[in-house]
């Protein structure tokens, strides 16, 4: 008996004890919320000011914002928490403070680092200093890789850091509190999520801090999936894509939008590595155009439409992919019903098997795209066919073709200094999404002139039998007039994986293959009122309609020449630039002082990464320095190789423990840039001499 007593007393001791503990816990709450009530609307109006001083439309889209799905609530302990409305289930537990501190301590302790590679054994047949000091350089790099101690926790500063998730903003504080962070990405899917964040989270003390270390924030809210990649790779393409060579992700939550967004960054990723450019292709772009302007070849006009002159038009773009084979007779029985556009190495595959183009596209600027063509395609069919490229193309393809006309390649230096000098009305079209391959190009073009109906024939990006990567009848399986073979290059590559196929099932891409997809995809995007058939057997393009081969319907004999005039005569026009106006604007005294200020800014010695990193920071800043002048060519000279260059040096930065030795190799590393930036100098100085006709 004795004992029962003692039991009840004891649960009847532990059952006041607990509901004392709910009553104050409720008290705490209720006393929580009335303090919050208060405070928090203080909070809001205090962020709203920042945003407005620092991120107007950030202000903009939320200053007004209503929502009837937010829930917020306060915990036990006195911090406000918010149901996530995707899921129904609070963002936090009891103590969100204490849970995100908690989060932030794992991931300094253990931090996930997403690297873009490179390669110190790239081939180099056509000897570009860029190859030859990146190889070297890189080098260096994996030599330090076998012997130094790898810096597995977090360093105080970051030069870019991805955070999937705002929250309520508790991280984020702490995050800026203890790092300094070069570039900071905030992507929150949520509105009602981030709207929440502007009660909870000091972001005056955010934007300030980052104002203070003149660094920089981009915050992607209410951002879907699909777009995410644009809008981040935009902004690091600004701000230098070298900045995400060594990138950390800090995932804050989960929940399927979240899941869906680092998918699609993760498999977009190697497009940041992609199309940065480098010296050699500057100068050769520079000096082709040279050439190209003593040819007098014309230049696409602006606002160019074949459409309002010859409605529903149909186009044939055809690549070399391996599915150009089993499409082979549908284009021969349909050739007299569409305009028929040959890219690249296609134009091999179709002529022997008896099908001459109306048009030929190229891209590529070295001799080889020269080569190609003079020594694997018969010179009496080249003169039946008209050459459609940009302006940087190796000028002795223009005298193969009957008539070349080009539009000017963005991004080129070459570009940017016909623009800023001579084409300040823009009466010519400027060229966006044509690289990396010749699809890109074929594609805007088509699109450019004002074709609304595209069928794309061979434009595979992949393949689904590794040794079938390109047109059996091509380049790449026949013998030259010298008896040579072309080699595939970067098109094939050992490091492949898969994508869903235009047909179904997967096929096997690459690196190289799906930065084209990629591109496409997004000069498809930027005209959504055209028509795309994708007849090819490869990877699947978002934007086009799959049509197998088998069901095209076209019956109506086209007359062609007309139409043809017509793009020769009314779509391209005489740059009216004389060779000798444009060479005085290349302006080479110029660019052997920027090469002599980027040698001073690195000859350090660097005491430590912050030094160093600072000083990387000023080189890249006064490249960019001549972005918004009229010498903006220097920009584009050199951006690309700061890129690369940089990148490895960031790799170097953040990626080893004991800092004096990490200092030893980057010495090394400097002194190869030095050398680098030294004979840039020299071949800027010559550069027509560069250009091969032998």
């Amino acid at each position: 008996m004795t004992t029962k007593k003692t039991s009840n007393k004891q649960n009847l001791e532990a059952l006041e004890k607990r509901v004392t503990e709910m009553a104050t816990a409720a008290k705490g709450r209720i006393d929580a919320a009335r303090q919050l009530d208060r405070l928090m609307p203080e909070q809001f109006q205090k962020n709203l000011k920042a945003f407005e001083k620092h991120m107007p439309e950030i202000h903009k889209q939320f200053k007004d914002y209503k929502s009837d799905k937010l829930k917020m609530f306060a915990t036990a302990s006195g911090v406000i928490n918010v149901v996530e409305s995707s899921t129904g289930i609070p963002l936090y537990g009891e103590d969100p403070l204490k849970e995100c501190h908690e989060q932030v301590e794992q991931f300094f302790k253990k931090p996930f680092r997403s690297e873009i590679t490179f390669t110190s054994n790239e081939k180099n047949p056509e000897n570009f200093i860029h190859v030859e000091y990146m190889n070297r350089i890189y080098g260096l790099y994996e030599e330090a890789s076998e012997v130094l101690e790898p810096l597995e926790t977090l360093p105080k500063r970051v030069g870019t850091l991805f955070v999937f998730g705002s929250g309520l903003g508790y991280h984020i504080e702490e995050l800026i509190e203890k790092l300094t962070i070069e570039n900071l990405y905030i992507i929150e899917p949520n509105n009602d999520v981030f709207y929440a964040s502007l009660y909870t989270a000091d972001w005056f003390r955010i934007l300030e801090k980052v104002d203070k270390d003149n660094t920089h924030i981009v915050l992607n809210i209410g951002v879907e999936y699909k777009d995410i990649t644009n809008d981040l790779f935009n902004d690091l393409h600004e701000k230098g894509s070298y900045h995400a060579c060594a990138s950390y992700l800090y995932l804050h939550y989960q929940t399927e939008n979240i899941r869906k967004l680092i998918n699609q960054v993760s498999e977009d990723f190697a497009v940041l590595g992609a199309g940065w450019g480098f010296f050699d292709d500057s100068v050769l772009s520079l000096a082709h155009t040279y050439h190209s302007l003593k040819r007098d070849i014309p230049f696409m006009k602006n606002g160019t439409d074949l459409s309002k002159e010859f409605p529903d038009t149909p186009v044939f773009l055809i690549a070399n992919g391996p599915s150009l084979d089993t499409c082979i007779e549908h284009i021969r029985a349909h050739q007299d019903n569409a305009i028929v556009i040959s890219m690249g190495t296609a134009i091999t595959s179709l002529v022997k098997y008896g099908i001459v183009p109306d048009f030929h596209v190229e891209l590529e600027r070295t001799k080889l795209t020269f080569d190609v063509l003079n020594n694997y395609v018969d010179h009496e069919i080249l003169k039946k066919v008209n050459l459609l490229t940009v302006n940087l193309l190796h000028p002795a393809c223009h005298d193969l073709f009957a008539w070349s006309g080009c539009g000017l390649k963005m991004g080129e230096p070459c570009v940017s200094l016909i623009n800023a000098n001579f084409d300040r009305d823009i009466k010519f079209r400027y060229f966006y999404y044509c690289n990396p391959l010749v699809a890109n190009t074929g594609m805007v073009i088509s699109q450019y002139l004002g074709f609304d109906d595209i069928y794309l024939f061979g434009v595979d990006n992949g393949y689904r039998d590794r040794g079938n990567h390109h047109s059996k009848a091509s380049a790449y399986y026949q013998k030259s007039k010298k008896g040579e073979t072309l080699h595939a290059g970067d098109t094939v590559s050992t490091n492949e994986f898969e994508v869903p196929g235009n047909f179904g099932g997967k096929i096997i891409t690459n690196r190289t293959l799906d930065t084209c997809r990629y591109f496409l995809e997004q000069a498809i995007q930027s005209e959504p009122a055209r028509h795309r058939y994708n007849c090819s057997d490869g990877a699947l393009l978002r934007g086009t309609y799959p049509v197998n081969p088998d069901d095209i319907l076209l019956t109506r004999p086209l007359n062609k020449k007309p139409i043809i005039d017509w793009i020769k005569k009314s779509a391209f026009v005489s740059s009216g630039i004389t060779a000798e106006e444009y060479m005085n604007v290349v302006n080479i005294p110029l660019f052997e002082e920027v090469c002599d200020v980027l040698l001073d800014q690195i000859k350090g010695p660097f005491k430590n990464r912050d030094k160093l990193t600072e000083a990387l920071y000023h080189q890249s800043n006064y490249v960019n320095s001549f972005y918004k002048t009229k010498n903006r060519h220097i920009y584009f000279v050199f951006n690309g190789t700061i890129s690369y260059v940089h990148a490895v040096l960031r790799l170097f930065i953040f990626s080893f423990k004991e800092e004096k030795k990490m200092l030893e190799y980057t010495d090394k590393a400097l002194e190869l840039w030095r050398g680098y930036i030294e004979d840039a100098k020299k071949k800027y100085a010559k550069m027509l001499d560069y250009v091969e006709f032998e």
